[in-house]
């Protein structure tokens, strides 16, 4: 039988797990890192957007179009 320690006094729980199940659980845990991971983008963007962002707007000349003379 395999020793449960991990060698600096941590017990692991002995249990069997289907592939099935492993790789259900990866799948679960990978679309939790994703979704961190967004969430982490997206409170970088919201640091750092308002600063590099317009607050106004104006209205330029309209310039023709040569290659379209009836502009």
């Amino acid at each position: 039988m395999e020793d449960p320690h991990d060698g600096i006094g941590n017990v692991f729980p002995a249990h069997k797990v289907t592939l099935g199940q492993f790789s259900t659980d990866a799948n679960e845990v990978t679309v939790r890192v994703e979704i961190a991971m967004g969430k982490m983008a997206l409170n970088v963007l919201q640091a750092i957007l308002p600063d590099k962002l317009s607050t106004s707007t104006r209205q330029l000349a309209n310039y023709s179009d040569s290659f379209n003379p009836e502009t």
